[in-house]
């Protein structure tokens, strides 16, 4: 009688692989270990939400990506495929050294966010993952550090791309609250 067999026995009825997935935030823990192993040109915060990767010192006037910035790269299409819930904002930087023009800086800076892209694109990153890609130049947030730069002597750390990797739902939540705010009319 098959009814009396204790379950296991039949490999149809042996349970699958008992361990569950990794949570969301292991999934960024582990993350985050790799990439502070990812080499010079690169740096990594946990910021809330997710994970914001700067890949810097791209050679002046250039948007190709360093060879150093790869391991990162690697990491952080690897991160994406496993977290389908996450969304992308590329954002290129260039500083006021490269060029006087600031059209050819915001082009310059746009230029290596898309190479950033691409490079993730080549890592078979999910393209429907990408929410925002876009170049600041000197104009953007960065623009006070980057005419601070020749000061400091470390204009590479300027010239670079960041790469937000968040959590929808942290978002989702935070757009929430500023509604609720505003409806209570509070300046958001």
């Amino acid at each position: 009688m098959l009814r009396n067999r204790p379950v296991g026995i039949n490999p149809i009825h042996t349970p699958a692989n008992t361990t569950p997935p990794p949570s969301k935030a292991e999934e960024t823990r582990r993350f985050v270990e790799s990439a502070n192993r990812l080499g010079t040109h690169v740096q990594w915060w946990e910021v809330p939400g997710g994970v914001k990767l700067k890949l810097f010192d791209f050679t002046q006037g250039d948007a190709h990506v360093r060879a150093d910035h790869g391991p990162a790269l690697d990491d952080a299409a690897a991160f994406l495929a496993v977290s389908p819930w996450r969304r992308v904002w590329i954002i290129g930087h260039a500083d006021k050294l490269e060029s006087k023009n600031e059209k050819t800086l915001d082009w310059l800076s746009l230029k290596r966010a898309q190479r950033v892209w691409d490079q993730l694109a080549k890592r078979k990153a999910p393209k429907s993952q990408i929410i925002a890609m876009n170049g600041k130049g000197v104009m953007g947030a960065g623009a006070a550090i980057s005419q601070a730069a020749p000061k400091h002597d470390e204009p590479g750390k300027f010239r670079m791309v960041e790469v937000l990797l968040m959590n929808m739902t942290i978002l989702r939540e935070l757009e929430e609250q500023k509604a609720r705010l505003k409806a209570q009319g509070f300046e958001v």
